[in-house]
């Protein structure tokens, strides 16, 4: 579970980033970042404010966080709804990551279940 949370943390990590260059240069082509520092020209002595690198290097900061946090949050999750599931009798999760061959671990494979015997036509139930 913890690969799969890895993996997915870095894809949303590379989506926002790529989501946060898109949003600069939307935002650049409508002239916001030189109004913003415009408007904070006097404040800030001179130097912008809202710039391409603060403004990715900010997005990187929060893509990193948000990595960090999904990656360790996922298994705490998953075995708190097992815990929960096996409380209340509902029906457990199991996320099980296959070898090569495409094959679960001997330990995590379930058994087909038993076919159940029905009596013959005969048979009484006293």
């Amino acid at each position: 579970m913890f690969k799969v949370a890895l993996l997915t943390s870095l894809v949303l990590a590379a989506v926002a980033m790529a989501a946060a260059a898109a949003l600069y240069s939307g935002l650049g082509a409508l002239g916001l970042p030189q109004t913003v520092n415009n408007l904070f020209a006097p404040v800030g002595g001179g130097s912008p404010v809202l710039t391409l690198s603060g403004f990715l290097g900010a997005a990187a900061l929060l893509a990193a966080l948000g990595a960090v946090l999904l990656t360790t949050l996922a298994p705490l999750a998953a075995a708190l709804y097992n815990v929960c599931a096996s409380l209340t009798g509902g029906l457990k999760v199991l996320l099980v990551e296959r070898d090569w061959r495409g094959e679960a671990p001997p330990s995590t494979r379930v058994p087909p279940p038993a076919k159940a015997r029905r009596p013959s036509c005969g048979s009484s139930f006293a």
